[in-house]
């Protein structure tokens, strides 16, 4: 009866599915050419995939097909900035292109036996593929599009060359980081992502560099113009804390308008986002406070009842250990 009065329909995303999305944002985003190319693309290969994920693979996170629909479209994006006109892209150009933001997305949260599972139902169903040719097990996750010929490249073509220059090797060796295929190729996703203003979960075992990789990032950026904050959660982190902490790290602007100080942007970093406890009905209310800041773009005002504070040039980026084994999962919302 409340929802009723509200004038709130609920629509739940298996019964609606992925399509209306995908076809706004083709004629929204992806405009002329590009859209009526990619629009097809989508119908023929998206739920081919996504069934075969689920009957033949083990993602290491359970997600909504909508969430990884929207995760590919922010991809396609990014990668379409880059790229020569649209106009001007082949068919098969094209399909390279989408195949990559795909499997990144759709196909992103699978470990490597898995995703040589997807390279090989791929390449059963006719897509133009990399030859893997003088690359032992490789599959299509190590390569990636060139932003000029639109062809496939193996990813150690963007490996930069490594060499030590300080003094003491020994006293540096805990802080030296060697550029690696999965490094770059983890960097370049989450670079793109954030160019598109999406917030980015990295989700890897142990010692995979999540955390590495979010901090190297967070250091090429320009002290000047980006400021960067580093959360770190754990069991004992509350809804309040979280919220102190972002009001602490914000300026009013105008109205019930808030940023970052100096008119500059912050990318917040929530170092083991999973941690918080779980509570009686299963819900994570630290996480909700989070997903209502990405979603909503603000948090209510806690000396104003009904008030809510607009959080704007602030960017949330975080990592986590697999879900299972011990280590809890997120919720669906925030996910």
């Amino acid at each position: 009866a409340t929802v009723s009065r509200a004038g709130i329909i609920y629509i739940s995303d298996m019964d609606l599915g992925w399509a209306p999305f995908v076809a706004s944002w083709c004629e929204q985003t992806a405009s002329g050419a590009l859209g009526s190319g990619l629009r097809p693309l989508f119908d023929e290969h998206v739920d081919a995939l996504l069934e075969f994920i689920r009957k033949d693979c083990q993602p290491k996170m359970a997600c909504a097909p909508i969430a990884l629909v929207q995760s590919m479209c922010t991809l396609l994006e990014g990668l379409i900035e880059g790229l020569p006109p649209a106009d001007t892209l082949s068919p098969e150009q094209l399909m390279r292109v989408f195949t990559y933001a795909l499997i990144w997305s759709v196909g992103g949260i699978l470990e490597p036996v898995d995703r040589a599972r997807v390279d090989g139902f791929l390449r059963e169903r006719g897509v133009d593929l990399p030859d893997p040719e003088g690359h032992e097990d490789a599959t299509v996750y190590d390569f990636f599009v060139h932003d000029t010929t639109c062809d496939w490249s193996h990813w150690d073509e963007r490996v930069p060359e490594w060499s030590y220059q300080g003094d003491d090797l020994a006293a540096d060796f805990p802080s030296i980081t060697i550029p690696t295929v999965d490094s770059v190729r983890t960097m370049f996703i989450l670079e793109t992502s954030m160019l598109r203003q999406r917030a980015v979960l990295l989700v890897g075992g142990p010692g995979t560099a999540k955390t590495t990789s979010i901090l190297q990032v967070l250091a090429k950026q320009d002290p000047a113009s980006v400021l960067a904050k580093k959360i770190s959660f754990s069991a004992a982190t509350t809804p309040l804390i979280f919220q102190r902490t972002v009001e602490g790290s914000v300026e009013k602007r105008q109205g019930k308008t808030f940023g970052p100080p100096g008119g500059k942007r912050m990318l917040v970093f929530v170092d083991d986002i999973s941690m918080p406890e779980i509570n009686t009905w299963g819900d994570q209310p630290t996480l909700e406070i989070v997903r209502q800041l990405i979603e909503q773009g603000g948090l209510y005002n806690l000396q104003k009842p009904g008030e809510i504070m607009q959080i704007v040039d602030l960017l949330v980026l975080g990592c986590m250990l697999h879900p299972g084994g011990g280590k809890q999962d997120i919720p669906n919302r925030a996910k």
